[in-house]
């Protein structure tokens, strides 16, 4: 609060160009991060939210103009959802607790909460009464008016077709690098995410090296400690291992068990479903941890695979470089590649296999809720180029639908996320790049493995591999052990008002194959689990259990 310009800044999250805002606004080091902001706001006005690069929610209120503004970060880490009628204007980053506090006389909307079985507006909230301020968005209102002015746009980017590979290596190693030291700080005690993967073997590494003060560095694995499979096609706890020996990081494996299903689908809407991260958390507890780096993100812009890659070098007529990455004995394979990644998404069409997915995911929902949200599934599936990818994963905001729930969970737990591959530097910069740097004959992500160089093992660098067989192997295990136990609470299930999307006449039918053969039905035990969490997320929403905002 600044009563001499009369301005109050109130600041959720971090801003980490601290230190070149300073200098380039000519400012004393001494002055905390909301004086920062209330500096700039001053002398650059309301865009002056174009130069920041961080994570953050900002208010900014003038009492005497009676003029405030309110602002969300490029991508939306951090998580706001407003209500404004001619009383008030009320907001918060716990978005599930202010829809939870208006929610009385109202009607849950289950759009936003059916994400697990079919595409959804990720733009909307329980309540709809409740309003997301959408990433890289701004607020504006003098309480007659209110004004929503979008201030990031990447989509007005161009491809700099002079770009070469050397210097895109180079330029990117440094935004890379930048991108986790300034998401460091020694005031906290960090660890990471760890996988078999590049994403997060690159981000872990390289947090770890900013971190060599620190004796231990946890690195946490979603792949189970407590299960072993017989000839497996790969053990990514193999490769985990090996990883975190030559990095520096003491790897932890998470242990789920069913019991685990029973107690964590409680918590449904603040754990995004993932189990396993709420053992993270645990772990991170009992470690003394408070910061974890993520490389969630990496897959839709620096580390993007496939989709895309082949669509630009077909429609751009690099024909000889998309033959370059099939040999002519796999000429099936090229075909199948043209047809199903680059002429099926680009004339907006499903194909037969993808049907049938949706069939099965929507397979318990009544029909009014069955059907797709469609911007979001023209966004996520369909397109024609890999920079129309890029940009409809922005605005699809599953991005940020993950980030803006663990914000709230990792703070009820003690617990912040940095996600460095979702730096805004990093994503303005791939939309720039042009497609054919991006390969290397039958290699695809070649700038991360380039990347890698030195940050891990050769093997996992130039590793091609899907999930890792023991998640899922475990997952099965326990969701179909813990379906055994939620079939005794169905009944409960259906006497629940606010349950009444779902198809209990197709549940029950598909409990009675499960009893007699249990083997048979993964469509049964994933949605029996997805609707326990259902119907224990309405129970507690209707109980205020809003811990946060207390």
């Amino acid at each position: 609060y600044d009563q001499t310009e009369g301005i109050i800044v109130l600041l959720y999250g971090n801003i980490y160009n601290r230190d070149s805002l300073l200098k380039n606004y000519d400012l004393d080091e001494s002055i905390s991060q909301p004086e920062l902001i209330s500096r700039l706001f001053q002398q650059a006005g309301s865009e002056f939210v174009k130069d920041l690069n961080g994570d953050f929610v900002i208010f900014i209120y003038m009492p005497a103009k009676d003029e405030f503004y309110l602002y969300r970060d490029h991508k939306g880490v951090a998580p706001v959802a407003y209500v404004a009628d001619k009383e008030a204007f009320v907001f918060s980053t716990d978005i599930i607790g202010l829809c939870s506090v208006f929610s009385e006389g109202s009607q849950v909307n289950v759009e936003p909460l059916l994400a697990e079985f079919r595409f959804v507006d990720m733009k909307q909230t329980p309540n709809k009464e409740i309003v997301k301020l959408l990433p890289g968005h701004y607020l504006k209102s003098n309480r007659k008016d209110l004004h929503i002015i979008k201030y990031w746009k990447p989509e007005k980017l161009k491809v700099d077709k002079n770009l070469t590979y050397e210097q895109v290596l180079q330029e990117l190693k440094i935004l890379l690098t930048d991108a986790i030291r300034i998401r460091s700080d020694t005031r906290f005690i960090a660890s990471a995410h760890v996988s078999g993967g590049l994403d997060s073997g690159i981000v872990s590494s390289l947090a770890r090296r900013e971190y060599q003060h620190q004796e231990i560095f946890y690195g946490y694995s979603w792949s189970p400690e407590n299960l072993e499979l017989e000839k497996p096609e790969f053990d990514e706890r193999d490769l985990i291992n090996e990883f975190c020996t030559e990095a520096d990081i003491t790897p932890v494996f998470v242990k789920l068990f069913p019991d685990d299903y029973i107690r964590l689908s409680k918590n449904y809407f603040r754990n995004f479903g993932a189990f396993p991260e709420e053992k993270v958390l645990d772990h991170a507890k009992s470690n003394n941890v408070n910061l974890i780096f993520s490389g969630w993100g990496g897959d839709e812009f620096l580390s993007k695979g496939e989709r895309g890659l082949n669509s630009d070098l077909f429609f751009g007529l690099k024909w000889q470089l998309l033959l370059a990455r099939y040999p002519a004995r796999k000429y099936k394979k090229l075909l199948k590649t043209i047809l199903y990644d680059v002429l099926i998404p680009s004339l907006h069409i499903l194909t037969p296999g993808q049907r049938r997915a949706h069939q099965s995911y929507t397979r318990y929902l009544k029909d009014p809720y069955k059907k797709n949200h469609k911007p979001s599934l023209r966004k996520f599936m369909f397109y024609r180029s890999r920079r129309q990818l890029h940009l409809g994963f922005l605005n699809h905001y599953h991005l940020s639908a993950r980030t803006e729930k663990w914000a709230v969970n990792g703070f009820l737990h003690g617990v912040e996320y940095r996600y460095p591959l979702l730096d805004r530097r990093i994503i303005e910069y791939m939309l720039q790049v042009p497609t054919n740097l991006m390969i290397r004959g039958a290699h695809d992500r070649i700038i991360m493995r380039d990347l890698g160089a030195g940050l891990v093992p050769e093997g996992l660098r130039w590793t091609k591999k899907g999930i890792d067989p023991s998640v899922i192997a475990n997952a099965h295990r326990n969701c179909k052990e813990s379906a055994s136990v939620f079939l005794n609470e169905m009944d409960d299930f259906k006497a629940n008002p606010d349950m009444s999307f779902i198809d209990f006449k197709a549940l029950k039918e598909d409990a009675i194959k499960f009893m007699e053969d249990p083997e048979s039905q993964n469509t049964f035990t994933d949605g029996i689990l997805y609707i326990k969490m259902l119907h224990e997320f309405m129970k507690s929403y209707r109980c205020r259990e809003v811990t946060a905002l207390k």
